[in-house]
């Protein structure tokens, strides 16, 4: 069977330009290494920025995201629809998946509008957990971790060149032993003396 650009012409999807939410779901759901690649969408004009608002409102308040799927290059894609605060975008991880290259682990993290390249060392691997060894499986295990250092350290400026070191000491000073820290390091905040470090993960396996 000989095809013919007529014939694909006619079986090839066509863009559009509105975006159908087929279901909603919360943002835990969603398994972060389905995620690709981030971008913004947003209304020019008066009417549809109302009806955009209005949605985006709605799914903050429920504190879900929208499922929907999206032609794009004549290839249908499934997207994640989340709601987000103008001016104070979220810094989450992002394709390609955590990989070690010779002796640093790297990963890759966005926020929507850039990408940087996160490099932690082999001795932050180290020092992350007990017993101190670096591995790929360390890597992905404590792959959120890694990210919000890289995300405290993108908020006050000390990215060069799209480019993040996570080091022994940046770990030494933030280790992974509570959720407070979680919350330190989002804020960009050091810890206050006294809290716990050096988490024991032996029976993890890291």
């Amino acid at each position: 069977m000989i095809l013919t650009d007529g014939d694909l012409d006619r079986v090839a999807l066509g863009t559009v330009k509105t975006i159908d939410i087929e279901k909603f779901a919360p943002p835990e759901s969603i398994e972060w290494v389905y995620l690709e690649k981030p971008h913004i969408s947003c209304r020019t004009d008066a009417v549809g920025n109302e009806a955009f608002a209005v949605i985006r409102d709605a799914m903050k308040a429920d504190k879900v995201v929208g499922i929907s799927k999206l032609v794009v290059g004549r290839r249908e894609k499934a997207v994640v629809l989340e709601p987000r605060d103008e001016g104070n975008r979220e810094i989450q991880l992002c394709e390609p998946a955590p990989f070690l290259y010779f002796e640093n682990g790297q990963m890759a993290v966005a926020d929507g509008a850039s990408v940087w390249l996160v490099i932690v060392t082999c001795e932050a691997m180290e020092a992350t957990a007990h017993p101190p060894k670096m591995s790929l499986r360390r890597l992905v295990r404590f792959a959120e971790y890694y990210r919000d250092l890289a995300a405290a350290a993108i908020r006050r400026g000390e990215d060069i060149n799209g480019k993040v070191w996570v080091t022994e000491a940046t770990v030494l000073s933030l280790p992974p032993t509570c959720g407070l820290h979680t919350e330190l390091i989002s804020s960009g905040h050091r810890p206050p003396s006294g809290i716990p470090k050096g988490p024991a993960d032996a029976r993890h396996g890291a």
